[in-house]
């Protein structure tokens, strides 16, 4: 379990019936998809929620850091995916599956769809790693 229930439930309930989430449940999955999340499209509105959302708590860049870092730096969705997914591993990955795999079941993608899972293993999180709670 990543987050209590009540709080997904709730929080999906706030966005639902706010005024974007009406006309969201107008739409269907391909005309969200390609009318909000999908940048440079004038009307995504992604990245402005995210900024807003994580701008204070991203690392900023600072001028001692390397292109890859401040490429990483950088509040992008495959970005939070990818902090999303080392989280996730830390506290959740059994020990009987390989980081890669696990990456690719947290992230949607197939067991097979490796090198995709690979492209988001960007982060290292220093903290000890917690048991699985879930073996598989």
């Amino acid at each position: 379990m990543l987050t209590k229930a009540r709080d997904v439930i709730f929080a999906w309930m706030v966005l639902r019936y706010s005024e974007s989430g009406q006309i969201w449940r107008e739409m269907t999955s391909d005309e969200f998809k390609a009318d909000l999340l999908r940048a440079p499209n004038p009307k995504c509105i992604l990245p402005a929620v995210r900024d807003e959302i994580l701008e204070k708590l991203w690392p900023k860049v600072s001028l001692e850091d390397t292109p890859n870092v401040i490429e990483a730096k950088k509040i992008k969705a495959h970005n939070v995916r990818a902090l999303y997914a080392e989280i996730a591993d830390q506290f959740f990955r059994p020990k009987s599956k390989t980081k890669a795999a696990f990456f690719a079941e947290a992230l949607g993608h197939t067991e097979k769809d490796i090198e995709t899972a690979s492209s988001y293993m960007k982060y290292y999180l220093p903290i000890k790693k917690m048991p699985a709670r879930h073996a598989g």
